[in-house]
């Protein structure tokens, strides 16, 4: 049987009243103890709301004191606003304050409602509890044995158990029979629990707790009518409020559910109407929230965000989960859908910088830098005083605008707003270098390294940039100090095995890289070995460098570069065929994708398409959102549907390609590519909703256009393919173009000869319309000037199949000597088309090689089967064997 020992409901809303305070102490105690029993009466009257405000203003008014934090912390528990207990307690344990037992109490009430046993067994088990009174002894006692028992601690919950026992009378035995209802009920002993539960209710016929497990079991033993008696008589126990409590709310909902079955439907309906009228769902609504906050926090993203969808569902207008969805969406690579709600519902005035920042890097996603730099150029003039604000938009501006005068302002004003933010120098840095200002980039990193000293990020850059400002001396001192100041240092053993490594002394390097290992210390210990692999692999020993990149990536499985590295030393020892099984057996934990990245790519090389595609798939599986795994796939995935093309599996090939423009839609040719299946399988309705929902960049407007002409010429509209074609041209002149345009003005009087000539003015380095020039004038007879037009093609680009093809031929009926060896060369660039293949084989049969030219005639008909030219010219060749 399942069942729930406490039950907490509803969280509304709740506003803030501020109120200022004196600076004169005594009025402040004065005003506090006013405040303070006020608040008392209030809770005392069931008037929560002002209770609430007169307990923030004694908060607000002595905030060292205990007494306004309890009543508070009292009630958000009453009403099942457990989070909010949490918020108000949590800071206190954090800065290092004890809480009283009476805050401890209520804090672990509230962890025992969030679920969170572990926290509130720690929390009492460390808490004061010798001062509690008779009463909040024994809810302690409760709350630690009901965290036990979901701990399934049983040694710990007996010990609570035996401690009832010790302290005696009615009341501890209440709690000590309650605790046996609730480890029967845990057991799934029905039974037990309520002949426990009756011997408590024999005691205090009033507990709450009791009568509410009563009524359970009873539901669970469906009898409805006893089920009924207990929770009415509990529900008739609990005070009345202004907001109703969490208790109200569960045992309401019993009753509801009870009422319907007994097909009592009115009475259920009262009561139904009683919680909304109390918007009972802001709790539930509030306690679904903390758990897709808390799924966010640990990186489950699939959970946070489907919980979150469900609370939109319900709550469409609610800032706060739309926003926090927004931000699951953003890591989740679904920078549209992230973009939309960040876009409705981030305030750029009052949005948190870790917000901001989201929402600005999902418009960047989205290919919408524009909008990004103006979401954060709003968040600057709406919060000019916010220094993670401003260093968001200095980064940006840094980043995607190559405006270092302007971040470079921003960057400063940042650290003016709060100078403990040494890394934002690293960016400051980097500013200077791009401006050419060496001496400023060094003197960045030199503050940044001096506040902080430890920081080993900042030592990297800052000793990088003193190496590639070859300031050796200076470099070589800071180093050498810093050992000599800490011997014992892995950190300092490192940077001199490093400064050893730079300067092509290997030994020294192998010996300090052994020493910082040694220390084993976590932060140094993965770029110790990496650095030992290098030197090891520049003196040759190439089975210790392999051996030591294996030690890098065990210590940083996440570091991308040394599974590079690491394939390189096998592939110079000719061992590249055990890298999967070398792979396999460091165990790398499953959860990183680089290992399967490695494999796919190494797949990819030695061109296993389909095997480099499934491990990319796998790698995609752990990282949805990486930009190159993704660009691998769909590579991967292109090449799966050539393949599948290739053997006629057309329908294959399109899903393939299919799968490679969802992985990389921005990529023109992937689109182009699957445009170009639809289209040679007569599908131009298909090709054309392809094209329709292609949404890349605006640089591939012109490749848009160009697969637009495409789709009209496979409909048969020459005229709207024609004004497609001159698109593209008119945006970006290129030979793709150039040819397309030239093609379906072939057919008019002019036979394209003026495009020809506007072609070589915008591409005078292109061969194309050179050779288009030339086969024209070839085909009218003008073979003298043709000649000329295709040697000019071929100065520009000598390996011009047809341009060779069809001088050769020229040269040939000339009786020229060059014919023959032009013709084979144009038959070695392009040995599977039909018309070259008949070109160099009828010269070879002229010339008396016939044995030769037939075998490539009848490979040429092979090809084309109808042609009637290859046909008269391999019977000819026939007759002469």
């Amino acid at each position: 049987m399942k069942t729930h020992i406490k039950k907490y409901g509803l969280l509304l809303v709740l506003s803030v009243l501020a109120v200022g305070c004196s600076n004169d102490a005594q009025e402040n105690a004065e005003k506090s103890a006013r405040h303070l029993k006020s608040a008392t009466v209030y809770e005392a009257q069931g008037q929560y709301r002002a209770a609430m405000l007169e307990a923030r203003n004694v908060i607000q008014l002595n905030p060292d004191q205990d007494d306004g934090y309890l009543v508070l912390a009292r009630i958000y528990n009453s009403i099942g606003a457990f989070g909010m207990t949490q918020k108000l307690l949590e800071p206190k344990v954090e800065a290092g304050a004890t809480l009283s037992p009476e805050l401890a109490v209520e804090l672990a009430e509230s962890y025992l409602a969030s679920k969170k046993f572990r926290s509130a067994s720690k929390l009492l088990e460390t808490a004061q509890s010798a001062d509690l009174n008779p009463a909040l002894a024994l809810e302690r006692q409760r709350l630690l044995g009901e965290a036990y028992l979901y701990l399934k601690d049983q040694k710990a919950f007996d010990s609570v158990k035996a401690s009832l026992s010790k302290r005696g009378g009615q009341e501890a035995q209440v709690v000590s029979l309650f605790l046996s209802a609730a480890e029967s009920l845990a057991n799934n002993k029905p039974d037990q629990a309520e002949a426990s539960l009756k011997t408590l209710l024999s005691i205090d016929a009033s507990y709450f707790d009791a009568l509410t497990l009563s009524g359970d079991i009873s539901m669970y033993y469906n009898r409805l009518d006893d089920a009924e008696r207990a929770y009415t008589k509990a529900i008739s126990g609990l005070p009345t409020t202004d907001v109703m409590l969490a208790d109200k709310v569960f045992v309401l909902k019993r009753l509801i559910d009870t009422l319907t079955q007994l097909g009592r439907s009115a009475e259920a309906f009262t009561y139904q109407k009683i919680l909304a009228d109390a918007n009972p769902g802001s709790y539930e609504a509030q306690q679904k929230f903390e758990e897709a906050l808390s799924s966010y926090i640990r990186g489950d993203l699939d959970t946070a965000s489907a919980i979150l969808k469900e609370l939109r569902e319900d709550y469409p207008q609610d800032k706060n989960s739309a926003t926090l969805l927004g931000m699951v969406a953003q890591q989740q690579g679904q920078n549209e859908y992230a973009s939309q709600l960040f876009d409705e519902f981030v305030d750029t005035e009052t949005a948190a910088p870790s917000v901001i920042q989201a929402a600005a890097l999902a418009k960047i996603n989205a290919k919408r830098s524009g909008e990004a730099m103006a979401l954060l150029k709003a968040a600057v003039e709406q919060q000019p005083n916010n220094a993670g604000v401003l260093s968001t938009y200095g980064l940006a501006l840094a980043e995607l605008n190559n405006d270092t005068n302007e971040a470079m302002i921003m960057l400063e004003r940042s650290l003016a707003l709060n100078p403990d933010q040494p890394r934002l120098r690293i960016a400051l840095a980097k500013s200077h270098i791009q401006k050419d200002n060496l001496p400023q980039a060094i003197a960045q990193l030199q503050k940044a390294h001096k506040d902080a000293p430890d920081d080993f990020l900042i030592q990297q850059v800052y000793y990088r940039t003193l190496a590639a400002a070859d300031k050796k001396e200076e470099l070589q001192q800071l180093i050498e100090s810093d050992l000599a100041k800490n011997p014992s240092s892995a950190k300092a053993m490192f940077f001199k095995g490093w400064l050893e490594l730079g300067a092509n002394r290997y030994a020294q390097a192998k010996n300090h890289f052994e020493r910082a290992i040694a220390k084993d210390d976590p932060t140094t210990k993965g770029l110790a070995f990496a650095g030992l692999a290098q030197a090891h692999a520049a003196t040759g020993k190439l089975v210790e460098a392999t051996q030591a990149w294996e030690e890098t990536i065990k210590i940083n499985p996440a570091v991308l570069r040394a599974y590079g590295q690491w394939l390189i030393t096998l592939h110079r020892r000719g061992q590249i065929a055990q890298a999967e099984q070398r792979l396999a057996d460091l165990n790398i934990d499953a959860k990183y994708w680089q290992p399967d990245y490695t494999m796919a790519r190494l797949a990819f090389e030695q061109r296993k398409f389909e095997a480099a595609l499934a491990l990319a798939e796998k790698a995609l599986s752990k990282n949805a959102t990486n930009a190159q795994v993704k660009i691998l796939a769909a590579e991967a995935s292109q090449q799966v549907g050539f393949a599948k093309y290739q053997l006629g599996d057309v329908q294959g090939a399109k899903v393939a390609m299919l799968r490679a423009v969802q992985w990389s839609p921005e990529n023109v040719t992937y689109t182009a590519n699957l445009i170009k299946i639809e289209l040679d399988a007569g599908n131009s309705d298909a090709a054309q909703k392809i094209l329709d929902q292609y949404t890349g960049s605006e640089n591939a407007t012109v490749a848009k256009h160009y697969l637009q002409g495409k789709i009209f010429e496979q409909k048969g509209n020459p005229q709207q393919a024609l004004g497609s074609y001159q698109a593209a041209w008119s945006i970006q002149p290129s030979d793709l173009s150039g040819e397309a345009i030239f093609k379906l003005l072939a057919a008019t009087a002019n036979k394209g000869a003026d495009f020809l000539e506007q072609w070589k003015s915008a591409l005078p380095e292109s061969s194309k319309p050179v050779l288009f020039q030339a086969m024209t004038m070839q085909g009218e007879g003008k073979l003298d000037q043709a000649e000329s037009l295709y040697q000019k093609a071929l100065a520009l680009a000598p390996d011009i199949p047809a341009a060779l093809n069809n001088l050769a031929w020229i040269y040939h009926e000339r009786g020229d000597e060059r014919a023959l060896p032009m013709a084979k060369k144009a038959f070695e660039l392009a040995p599977s088309s039909a018309a070259i293949m008949d070109t160099y084989a009828w010269m070879l049969v002229e010339q008396g090689n016939v044995k030769e030219g037939h075998a490539i005639l009848e490979q040429a008909l092979a090809l084309a089967p109808n042609n009637k030219e290859i046909q008269e010219h391999l019977a000819a060749a026939k007759a002469k064997l």
